[in-house]
């Protein structure tokens, strides 16, 4: 099949178009995946996850593929991510925001097939045994990553208005303002049940090297904060396409084991759906 130009830096082209990124396509630990309900275990030695309150510094980016806020640790005191899943001490160096073009699209991750329109997701790297990021991304346990799912509302979320509103300074790809005296706290919801499996960066080169840990409870966004993000555009000139639709697509879990710190009972499991926990009863064929 003949694959144009500018189509090579689709996701689904990333192993083609650069040789250093084949396992994108080859990889067996590959994010995002769906969150299939039936077939989580409950794993009672996992501890609770801790997720540092201190406020942070970054810088604002719109990178034409998506929007990140790349964190300025130098600032302030180091943001933490321990706990959970976790057996080191993960510092956070970036925050990125998924998103799509309607309402029933633009998360990463899914839940018992279920998109999303929005995810939010916090990057911390294993700074005991590694020198910086990159050496991090390259790393078994190297990196972390919590994502926050987001459900539409009809009121808006005032702090992650915050992000928001840096984002429409950012409009054209390249683009960057500052973010200072953030509390990612605050936006985060208040649940202490988690999903978690081993997976991969989402973007280029895929390293399988992420250890995933998915909240189990969403926020809300308005569809007015939706379509304000919907206006951004992934090339440097004005007129040019919209960003939408910046995420990956599921990809096959392969088997692989996903744990949650939810209890069962009755084989029972938890999932997120309408905005709070419901507990949904596996198939009789199922486990």
């Amino acid at each position: 099949m003949r694959v144009l130009k500018n189509e090579l830096m689709r996701p689904r082209y990333w192993g083609i178009h650069n040789p250093d990124w084949s396992i994108c396509n080859k990889g067996k630990y590959q994010s995002p995946i769906n969150i299939d309900p039936k077939i989580l275990v409950h794993d009672p030695h996992m501890k609770h996850l801790n997720i540092s309150k201190y406020q942070i510094d970054g810088l604002f980016r719109n990178n034409g593929h998506d929007l990140s806020l790349l964190i300025n640790n130098t600032n302030t005191k180091p943001f933490f991510i321990t706990g959970g899943p976790l057996s080191y001490k993960y510092t956070l160096y970036e925050i990125k925001i998924h998103f799509g073009d309607h309402d029933s699209i633009g998360s990463e991750h899914s839940i018992g097939g279920k998109k999303f329109p929005l995810e939010i997701q916090l990057y911390g790297y294993n700074g005991e045994i590694n020198k910086n990021i990159s050496q991090a991304l390259s790393a078994p346990h190297g990196i972390a990553a919590v994502s926050i799912l987001a459900q539409v509302t009809d009121h808006d979320n005032d702090y992650l208005d915050i992000l928001i509103q840096a984002a429409m300074k950012v409009r054209l790809k390249g683009m960057t303002t500052p973010v200072l005296n953030f509390f990612p706290m605050e936006f985060l919801p208040v649940t202490p049940s988690f999903v978690t499996y081993e997976g991969s960066v989402t973007r280029p080169g895929c390293m399988e090297t992420v250890t995933w840990v998915i909240l189990n409870k969403p926020i809300h966004v308005s569809h007015n904060q939706l379509e304000s993000l919907r206006s951004l555009t992934n090339h440097d000139n004005s007129g040019q396409s919209l960003m939408e639709n910046n995420f990956r697509i599921t990809m096959p879990s392969h088997g692989r084991l996903i744990r949650t710190n939810i209890k069962s009972k009755a084989k029972v499991v938890s999932t997120l759906q309408n905005g709070a926990v419901k507990r949904i009863k596996p198939e009789r064929s199922g486990i």
